[in-house]
């Protein structure tokens, strides 16, 4: 139920969707006689310009990509290194029978980077039928096929193929896995949904080593764009309201135990956070 209203809500809440939501029906109630009409279409006009001029996108996803250091030094021992599925879109997959990287595919790139740099750790993907448009599809099938592409064995992989989500992702790999808690396994994925898998790892006890990839950002503010890109603008703003959306209802559902975060990477060396709730900071 959980998976199938984020995708609903999120249909509505995505900002360009929203905005031609607000100036459609806008026009029409506007036609159709209703004072309201006019300002809806006036919000959906003024989003569209602020959105699409000022680097409100950027901004926001630089503020998800700090939370961490990318690709940071890791121990010498790594016990297990976990990759987070979004790399292959399933749905084109399926219906051209070939390979359809995302972009996300750098997450890839960082695993089999790790792979090569520490290759007696287990290894895991965790994906499964996340794209509604292929249910019966998994993931894993196109991760295999990729492997096997690029050389590398897939079956010295583990794969975690029913999950849906993030927050499926870590519990059914946890329920795979088993891990113990003087483990060392690192997480892999980008940069701006740390920040969610991150938190929502240590709502599970699970207390993993970030390992971010896959900028998007200079990770610099800016008042003004580098160069004037509504598509882009609007590219990271959709990017950066889904994870902060994500990250606000993943906490109020019990699933993260941190809000907004500011850095805190330390945290993963504490204890017993199955059940706690850590307050946002400023």
């Amino acid at each position: 139920m959980f998976y199938t209203l984020s995708k609903m809500a999120w249909a509505f809440l995505s900002p360009l969707n929203l905005i031609y939501l607000l100036v459609t029906f806008g026009l029409l109630i506007r036609f159709l006689g209703g004072r309201i009409g006019g300002k809806m279409l006036g919000t959906g006009l003024i989003l569209f310009i602020l959105c699409g001029f000022f680097p409100v996108g950027h901004n926001l996803v630089v503020y998800l990509e700090t939370r961490y250091d990318l690709a940071p030094a890791l121990p010498d021992r790594v016990d297990g290194i976990i990759v987070l599925g979004g790399v292959f879109d399933t749905y084109i997959a399926k219906e051209t029978q070939q390979s359809a990287a995302t972009d996300n595919i750098d997450r890839m790139i960082g695993f089999l980077d790790l792979v090569r740099k520490h290759p007696r750790a287990r290894l895991v993907f965790s994906g499964g039928a996340g794209n509604p448009l292929s249910p019966l599809h998994k993931e894993a099938e196109n991760v295999q096929a990729f492997f096997k592409t690029i050389g590398l064995n897939p079956e010295r992989v583990l794969y975690e193929d029913n999950s849906r989500n993030t927050y499926e992702n870590i519990a059914f790999s946890k329920e795979m896995l088993n891990p113990d808690q003087g483990e060392k396994w690192v997480l892999v994925t980008s940069a701006y949904h740390m920040p969610r898998a991150g938190a929502s790892f240590l709502a599970q006890g699970w207390h993993i080593i970030p390992y971010a990839v896959d900028p998007r950002t200079d990770r610099q503010y800016r008042l003004f764009a580098p160069r004037f890109d509504v598509s882009r603008n609007f590219e990271l703003l959709e990017l950066g309201m889904k994870e902060v959306l994500g990250t606000l209802v993943y906490y109020l559902s019990d699933k993260s135990v941190l809000p907004f975060p500011k850095r805190h990477d330390m945290l993963f060396g504490l204890q017993d956070l199955s059940k706690t709730r850590i307050d946002y900071e400023p």
